[in-house]
């Protein structure tokens, strides 16, 4: 169901029962940490009605939870005007500071909080990146293909920083790509030097966790050499063989003199 259509119900049948409606405890607060307090409360139960039922749905366009999806579902049966949870471990989201959340409560007719904005959920840290990509001497011309393998499920986005030299379009900081449990970035047509950066894996709160500094040295003139030693070797094979094909042709061309005077 849209969120839409959430409201639109609340509105339509809510003349009586559950109004007021409002999120509280981490929501309220606008961070939420492990083992925070999720709550909602509400007003004006419908006479009768001996038990509330609660959602609690959140949605961040900066995770895997872009669209909105129900965090939690809560029953109050002890008459209290408010619903209790709390953020543990066994509940899977991905830290981010831009998450939205709203509550929909029912005792028989449903009624919606407004939305709340820019809450920040920030439980876990980033694991360090490993694998990077590229160190050492590299002789491909001109071409740096930088890479790092993450936890996914603990990432937002992972940054590339440079150190003293930068390559051909690139800034101090840079965004890399974050896909699953990757994270990339190329640079086309840089100049042969060292350049040494950081990858930073990051959970879109206030974490980050770095690499030790990387070293990547780009030496177009090996790779010309390395062309130009190949380039040598395939010639002088290419030579060995005329050569041998020459002293065939010398020896062919005597026998067939030898064999033509005898006769």
């Amino acid at each position: 169901m849209s969120l839409m259509s959430l409201f639109l119900i609340a509105g339509a049948f809510n003349t009586f029962g559950l109004n007021t409606v409002a999120l509280a405890g981490c929501f309220s607060a606008g961070i939420c940490n492990a083992n925070s307090n999720m709550s909602a409360t509400y007003a004006n139960v419908a006479a009768g009605v001996g038990h509330v039922n609660c959602s609690i749905w959140i949605s961040s366009v900066a995770t895997a939870n872009s669209s909105f999806g129900v965090l939690t579902n809560l029953t109050n049966t002890s008459g209290l005007l408010a619903v209790n949870d709390t953020l543990e471990s066994d509940i899977v989201l991905e830290d981010a500071q831009n998450y939205q959340a709203f509550a929909t409560c029912n005792d028989g007719t449903p009624a919606n909080s407004s939305i709340t904005t820019g809450i920040i959920f920030d439980r876990t840290t980033p694991t360090t990146p490993t694998s990077l990509a590229p160190t050492g001497t590299l002789t491909d011309n001109g071409t740096l293909n930088f890479a790092a393998t993450v936890t996914g499920t603990a990432t937002t986005g992972c940054n590339l920083e440079f150190i003293g030299n930068l390559p051909r379009g690139a800034t101090k900081s840079n965004t890399m790509t974050h896909s699953g449990n990757t994270c990339s970035l190329s640079f086309t047509s840089v100049s042969e030097t060292t350049y040494q950066y950081q990858i930073f894996a990051l959970d879109g709160s206030n974490s980050s966790a770095k690499t030790t500094s990387q070293f990547v040295n780009v030496d177009a003139d090996e790779a010309n050499l390395q062309g130009l030693a190949a380039l040598a070797v395939d010639m002088e094979q290419k030579k060995g063989n005329t050569q041998n094909i020459m002293l065939l042709l010398i020896v062919g061309v005597a026998l067939a003199l030898f064999i033509g005077r005898k006769k």
